[in-house]
Formats: structure tokens, C-alpha cells, sequence
């Protein structure tokens, strides 16, 4: 009988019990894709990934949710990053994941505990009918940002980018399922993210819906929150930006995440940050 040991970290907070919840599996071999989709399913986190160390110090990791495995995620990468930079002694300040999306680095800074991912060039593809959108999110047409479209965007892992005019609409966007599975049968992402430019810690604050991926609403998502910077300096054409951006408000599971962006000739660079905390360590035994 084999023991896997596995790691239960709170991602984008410094406190426990708050931030969103990952689970993060050592692998000192391979284990079947279907065994990993069961224990995601069976711990119900919105994430858990699952990591090996390759001969070349990058490190496989492989992540997924409830439902299903995907090429590409924030928050768990940035945990597991924690994990590996914290419990195995690495002296090294920069990790670097090899997921199904590409080689992820993430850069530790160890004066703030921020952990910096470093996202994919954004990919910015259809625009969404207003009408659409109101539907999908029961909000009106006027209830949008007066001046950006809500649009497509991958910076590894596709999806929607809503921008609304406030908090007070962000706070009652109700998903109408119906809406959404017709949305999403026709275009790549699979998630929704609705945000406001305001906040009462923050710059802009945000709420990730991806009920397909069995994640009725997540608590704090890296990659969501990485296509919301890359959409933002598009539409505004900066060519520098720094945000602090908060998520899981309206579940009782604050996070806060660090985003900043640069503009390059053809593309922009989007990093992401945030800390972690360790809330529980164990074994599975296989």
C-alpha cells in the first residue's frame, strides 16, 4: 500500500478559514487520471492538484475540479507553490509547474509572502450580446459597464469577463442555469466572471461562477482574475497596471489576490499574487 501525502491550504489569504480551499497531493509516481477525478470529487474543494517532481526540477501538476480535470489554474497553483517552497525547503525563489496549458512560473516574494504566478498572453476572442448576458446573470442591459463589452478572454483557461457598474449589481447577480448552458454550449469557456470596479478593500471586486465544472460559485479565482486585468488594460489601453482585487465577499470566504500587468508590443504580461496559509497535512493511503 502506497502513502500519499497531501496538504490542505487556504489560497489568496494570510488567515485561515477564509480564501479559497485546495488540496495538494505529492506524487513520488503516476497515478490514473480516474483514481486523481475521484479524490477532487470526494474532497469537493473548487480545485486539487496533484504534483511530481520530473528530473528537470519542473514539477508535473496536473488539477482538477469536482467534475472534471482542466488544462490551467490560479489559485492552485499558487497553493501549490506554498506547499513546495515551504514544506520541501526549497531555497530557490521561483517554482515552475508544468500543466496542460504550458510551463507556469511562480516567483515567491519573501518579504511580503506573495506568491506571483505568471499567467499566459491573453487571448481575447467573441464579444457577448449585452441581452445575453443580462439573461445568463439575471441583471438588465443597463446594468453593465456603460463603455466595455463583456467578452471572452484565456490567459489559460477560458472565460467570460462581465464588468457591471457596482457592487450593489455585483451583490444581486443570480445565475439562471438555463441561460448559461445555452451560452456555454456555443463558445469555449465554461465560466463566468462578473466584477465592479470598487470595493471596500479593494480596487475591484469579483464573483466567478462555473457550475458546469461543479463550482456553483468560487471563493477566490486566479485565472478569472488574470483575464479581468489583461480585459481592463485592453479596453482602457494602459500599458502598466497594479490592482488588488477582492472575491468570495458574498460567501463568507474573504480573499484578497494582487494583479499586475504590463503591456508588451503584440501582448501583455499578466501576473497574479497572493498568499497562503497550511490548515492540515495527512496521508492517503492507495
Amino acid at each position: 500500500m502506497k502513502q500519499i501525502p497531501f496538504y490542505i491550504v487556504d489560497v489568496f489569504t494570510d488567515q485561515a478559514f477564509s480564501g479559497n480551499q485546495l488540496a495538494v497531493f505529492i506524487l513520488d509516481d503516476n497515478l490514473e487520471v480516474s483514481i486523481r477525478q475521484q479524490l477532487a470529487k470526494e474532497l469537493h474543494f473548487s480545485e486539487t492538484i496533484f504534483l511530481q517532481l520530473t528530473e528537470n526540477h519542473i514539477i508535473d501538476a496536473w488539477i482538477h475540479t469536482p467534475e472534471e480535470e482542466i488544462p490551467f489554474g490560479g489559485h492552485p497553483l499558487i497553493g501549490a507553490a506554498f506547499i513546495w517552497h515551504s514544506r520541501y525547503g526549497s531555497t530557490l525563489n521561483k517554482v515552475v509547474f508544468r500543466t496542460k496549458s504550458g510551463l507556469v512560473p511562480v516567483l515567491i516574494d519573501n518579504q511580503t509572502s506573495i506568491y506571483w504566478m505568471t499567467q499566459q498572453t491573453p487571448q481575447f476572442s467573441q464579444v457577448i450580446p449585452p441581452y445575453e448576458a443580462a439573461k445568463v446573470l439575471g441583471l438588465k442591459e443597463v446594468d453593465f459597464h456603460p463603455f466595455w463589452p463583456v467578452q471572452e478572454i484565456s490567459t489559460g483557461l477560458p472565460v467570460v469577463v462581465a464588468p457591471v457598474k457596482s457592487v450593489e449589481v455585483l451583490k444581486r447577480t443570480k445565475l439562471n442555469h438555463s441561460a448559461y448552458e445555452a451560452l456555454i454550449s456555443r463558445i469555449e469557456a465554461k465560466g463566468i466572471c462578473v466584477f465592479a470596479m470598487e470595493g471596500d478593500r479593494s480596487d475591484l471586486s469579483v464573483r466567478d461562477f462555473a457550475p458546469c465544472y461543479g463550482i456553483p460559485e468560487d471563493v477566490a479565482t486566479g485565472s478569472s482574475n488574470g483575464a479581468i486585468l489583461a480585459f481592463i488594460m485592453k479596453h482602457e489601453a494602459v500599458s502598466c497596471l497594479s490592482l488588488v482585487s477582492e472575491q468570495g465577499v458574498f460567501m463568507n470566504r474573504p480573499s484578497t489576490l494582487h494583479l499586475k500587468g504590463e503591456k508588451k508590443v503584440n501582448s501583455f504580461d499578466i501576473h497574479v499574487g497572493g498568499q497562503a496559509v497550511l490548515l492540515a497535512s495527512g496521508t492517503w493511503n492507495a
